[in-house]
């Protein structure tokens, strides 16, 4: 369980450090983005606790997956300003 944990916080990780990636293209400061990514990220590496390791992940992907919508939402305007 703990091996399946820890592979799925990388994975996250590894996530996290591409969204700062693609972010920075955009908007430039590529290591100050990667630094924020792992500082947050170092803020809770001794975290033994599986309930708060979760929460952590959840916040995590939930600001994933909130830029998503923002970035979708973004492009589906451009999209339509196009078109007009």
């Amino acid at each position: 369980m703990a091996e399946k944990n820890l592979d799925s916080v990388r994975q996250l990780f590894r996530d996290c450090l591409r969204l700062a990636d693609y972010l920075s293209t955009r908007q430039g400061s590529r290591e100050a983005l990667r630094q924020q990514v792992r500082l947050a990220f170092r803020k809770n590496l001794d975290e033994k606790d599986p309930e708060k390791i979760e929460e952590h992940k959840e916040a995590a992907r939930r600001g994933l997956s909130n830029y998503m919508f923002y970035e979708a939402k973004r492009m589906a305007k451009e999209a339509k300003d196009q078109r007009k």
